[in-house]
């Protein structure tokens, strides 16, 4: 069997906006105070970000096998 080279992708959001609604949803299950829906609404509601002393930083990464 041949090695494998991978490499690993990190992204950085400022926002659960920014990043894809399905994907989240999967890896966060059930919780409606995690889901994507939720987190989005409060960003865009000014809930969360610049002068609420609370600021979104996420951050995701994946596994891309080379051949």
């Amino acid at each position: 069997m041949a090695d494998r080279e991978s490499e690993v992708v990190a992204k950085l959001a400022s926002g659960v906006s920014g990043l894809n609604q399905a994907a989240w949803d999967r890896i966060v299950g059930n919780d409606p105070f995690l889901s994507h829906a939720f987190l989005a609404a409060l960003e865009i509601s000014g809930s969360v970000g610049k002068g609420t002393g609370w600021t979104p930083r996420l951050s995701s990464s994946r596994i891309r096998n080379r051949t």
